[in-house]
């Protein structure tokens, strides 16, 4: 694990961006797809200015795959989604196959098995879980990331890339979510994580022995706080 405590929100986005660059530049520089998992929050606001400024990406090679949506119509404004059209993939020449979301006109159940079905179907099952080259993540005042919440059962979910969530603890209730195991299995994961109110719960996930830390153990942090660890 690697935290970095920087100035303000402003230079996490940046810090942040050069690693996505860094991965995107070398797919081009080699030809190759590369697969990054986009979470939501404040992550489209400090992302996106930077990534539309990127003129020598391929982005034919760049897939996008969402690590968590929420269960209501795309054009919401609670979609994660919507977010990342608004701000960034309705300002770059991307192929709209190339953004793979989650079919949310289908029940709870269904938006989960087939948005499963859709990554499995991309990556390919003879490695077990999807290996993708960069999750970007964020985390919640209580320590959530992706919809994986504190005590929650989905935590211990093994048997599944997605996974379903009728009851999360911040609304709305109904989400799909990828599962630790396919964070754990990630080429590189990047936390981004500011605001103070979020403090406490970034120092909990670093330094107890939870299980629900372990997708922090070998990720890149970078944070930026009022005050640190109070």
């Amino acid at each position: 694990m690697i935290l970095n405590i920087r100035d303000d929100k402003s230079d996490v986005g940046q810090c942040a961006f050069e690693i996505i660059n860094d991965v995107l530049l070398k797919s081009t520089e080699h030809n190759r797809t590369v697969t990054i998992g986009l979470s939501g929050g404040s992550m489209p606001h400090l992302l996106a200015p930077h990534l539309c400024s990127i003129s020598e990406i391929n982005w034919g090679l760049v897939h996008f795959f969402y690590c968590d949506e929420r269960l209501v119509p795309l054009d919401s404004e609670d979609s994660n989604h919507h977010s990342y059209y608004e701000l960034l993939f309705s300002k770059i020449n991307i192929p709209s196959s190339n953004i793979h979301t989650v079919n949310t006109t289908l029940s709870l159940e269904d938006a989960a098995v087939d948005y499963q079905k859709q990554i499995l179907s991309f990556f390919g099952t003879a490695n077990g879980y999807p290996r993708f080259d960069l999750l970007l993540l964020g985390m919640g005042p209580d320590g959530h990331t992706c919809s994986l919440f504190p005590d929650h059962k989905l935590l211990y979910y093994e048997d599944f890339v997605v996974a379903p969530i009728s009851d999360s603890p911040k609304p709305p209730p109904e989400r799909v979510t990828l599962t630790i195991p396919v964070i754990n299995k990630a080429a590189k994961v990047v936390f981004i994580v500011t605001g103070s109110d979020k403090a406490h719960a970034l120092k909990v996930n670093c330094f107890l022995q939870l299980y629900y830390s372990l997708c922090m153990k070998f990720s890149i942090i970078y944070a930026s706080f009022n005050r640190i660890f109070v």
